[in-house]
């Protein structure tokens, strides 16, 4: 599978964290959507959403229209 990251990727050292809030809120990661440092397992994260996306046609976290964000990190936690 290639993502296209449309100019969001970085280049950073291993063992280090990034707190850059970026992306498509349903396919982020919860550390993201909660703004806590992150590495590049979050891309995994997001895969697997885009992945479930594909075989069920709906994502698995989906909150109702309007909802906020702290709606969707509830519904993740959830």
């Amino acid at each position: 599978m290639k993502l296209g990251d449309f100019g969001f990727a970085k280049h950073f050292e291993d063992n280090s964290l990034l707190k850059s809030y970026c992306g498509t809120p349903i396919t982020m990661a919860p550390e993201i959507l909660k703004r806590e440092k992150y590495n590049e397992k979050c891309d995994i994260w997001s895969l697997g959403i885009i992945l479930y996306q594909m075989i069920f046609g709906k994502a698995p976290f989906d909150p109702q229209r309007g909802a906020s964000i702290s709606d969707l990190i509830a519904l993740i936690d959830k």
